[in-house]
């Protein structure tokens, strides 16, 4: 049975694999929703190589824990939970069964390269091919960046060359000008909703994706919807601060936040006195870069706090993202069930699972407020029916 295919989106480092990893264990640990579908995860990890460097696919299970392992030991320093970008696409497959049946159906998530965005990349073509498929889109969105002035938030969220690839989705899909849906997921929103604040990041996505949002709202066909997530629970943004490495005299390198000349904070949250022989740079890995060099940005590192001294992890709205997908892919399935499309689509990723069925789920999911249209920030811009 083929699947349901969804693109993610967003710039480097800004944290669409953690979304998904969370996304996954809401779906799967939720139990109210469970009495509706279950959910498993199929991905078969991969091992891929690039210019002669070799790259293991990171499980999802295994990027839980490492969100985890910031929860476990409290520490009243900040910390950095950067932990470096990928070069690859990958692919997250889940499987989603009406709960008591054995009905099933696949979504397929594609993990683009934020390097992609940030240049066209080596991927494009690759990139190209997978979106003849795609009916929906994931726009991550990096919310300490975002909060930042315009040129960091821009570079981070890479909401220039995003634009260019929303506008340019029917040039290369074959189901041209059929719906789409668009989902701007600001992640990282523990700090706005814990203050009452979340509507500042929600504005922000209006001023930074004004002309990309103007562009979908044109379309006909297209939903649009704004998903703030908590991709943890009880780890909040601190503030950004310049970064550095400190490379000691054994050689090892470790990110860091200068205090003084001679202190800083490691990416740990532990304090470290420079020794003799410890090296202390500019982190050069610390830059949005463009074609035109004179136009490089120094990227600040975003530091994160415990906002419990016993934290736990405790991801919330993230698997929002997977029901409202659901719930589209049921109107348009609905909306061409007469159509070509219809016949040729509709089996090959349901199944066994008629419209019945989808109209019966989708309707106890909202009945049972599972599907959440309002509230913490979320907002539907643009409605498909």
């Amino acid at each position: 049975m083929a699947s349901l295919k969804v693109l993610m989106m967003g710039g480097r480092r800004c944290g669409k694999t953690s979304v998904l990893s969370s996304l996954f264990d809401q779906m799967i640990h939720t139990q109210q929703l469970n009495n509706i579908l279950t959910v498993s995860d199929k991905t078969i990890l991969e091992t891929k190589e690039i210019y002669g460097a070799k790259e293991k696919q990171e499980s999802l299970s295994n990027k839980r824990l490492e969100l985890q392992s910031f929860l476990s030991t409290y520490k009243a320093s900040d910390f950095l939970i950067d932990k470096g970008p990928t070069i690859h696409f990958w692919s997250y497959n889940m499987q989603i069964s009406l709960a008591g049946t054995n009905k099933t159906m696949n979504i397929e998530f594609r993990d683009s390269a934020g390097e992609f965005f940030d240049h066209g990349g080596h991927h494009t073509q690759e990139t190209l091919d997978y979106l003849k498929d795609c009916d929906v889109f994931v726009i991550v969105v990096d919310s300490p960046y975002l909060m930042q002035n315009d040129a960091i938030a821009d570079a981070a969220n890479v909401a220039d060359s995003i634009h260019s690839f929303i506008t340019s989705i029917d040039e290369y899909s074959e189901d041209k000008q059929g719906a789409k849906l668009v989902l701007f997921v600001p992640m990282k929103c523990e700090r706005w909703i814990q203050e009452g604040k979340i509507e500042d990041v929600k504005n922000r996505i209006f001023e930074r994706y004004a002309s990309t949002i103007s562009h979908l709202q044109k379309r006909d066909n297209t939903e649009v919807s704004i998903i703030p997530v908590q991709t943890a629970g009880n780890i909040a943004f601190s503030e950004m601060r310049t970064a550095y490495t400190v490379t000691t005299a054994t050689g090892s390198v470790v990110k860091c936040s200068k205090v003084t000349d001679k202190i800083v904070i490691k990416s740990n949250g532990d304090m470290y006195s420079l020794r003799e022989g410890d090296i202390l740079n500019p982190d050069a890995e610390a830059v949005f870069e463009f074609d035109d060099e004179s136009l490089d940005i120094v990227r600040p590192s975003a530091w994160f706090h415990h906002t419990n001294p016993t934290p736990k992890y405790a991801p919330k709205h993230c698997e929002q993202v997977a029901l409202h997908i659901l719930r589209f892919m049921f109107n348009k399935a609905r909306n061409n069930q007469s159509t070509s499309w219809f016949s040729q689509f509709f089996n090959r990723i349901f199944g066994r699972i008629t419209l019945n069925d989808l109209n019966n789920t989708i309707v106890e999911l909202t009945n049972s407020g599972l599907i959440k249209d309002t509230g913490d920030g979320i907002e539907r811009i643009k409605v498909y029916r």
